[in-house]
């Protein structure tokens, strides 16, 4: 990956994760409350550019977000514990983008994939 990239993914990725993590934090704390509209938008964002550069332990957590956080706007669909899993999520993502900022390439926590799992099937 070229520097220019890596750094183009960097800056973004790092601005979408913030918002991700502040706006599934905030619904963590009260999740009959109405997700920020960019919420999906920022899931959708994140999951695409980390496939671009194929970082994909940060593409996969992002893609299952997105799929749970439109679900949960377009239904209206609030299991319990929701929002609590796609907030531990989104800082999982950014634990995951600092690391690699940083030189690493780590891995997510498995227990989060299936938990995530279990909300989407």
């Amino acid at each position: 990956m070229s520097l220019p990239l890596f750094n183009a993914f960097l800056n973004e990725a790092d601005e979408w994760s913030r918002q991700l993590s502040l706006a599934l934090s905030e619904w963590a704390l009260d999740d009959k409350a109405t997700l920020a509209p960019q919420t999906l938008t920022w899931a959708h964002a994140l999951a695409g550019s980390a496939a671009t550069v194929q970082f994909v332990d940060l593409a996969t957590l992002a893609k299952a977000s997105e799929r749970l956080i439109e679900r949960a706007t377009d239904n209206h669909w609030r299991p319990a514990g929701l929002a609590a899993l796609l907030a531990q999520t989104a800082e999982e993502m950014r634990r995951l983008l600092h690391q690699f900022a940083a030189g690493f390439l780590k891995t997510y926590d498995p227990e989060i994939e299936a938990r995530l799992n279990h909300y989407l099937s």
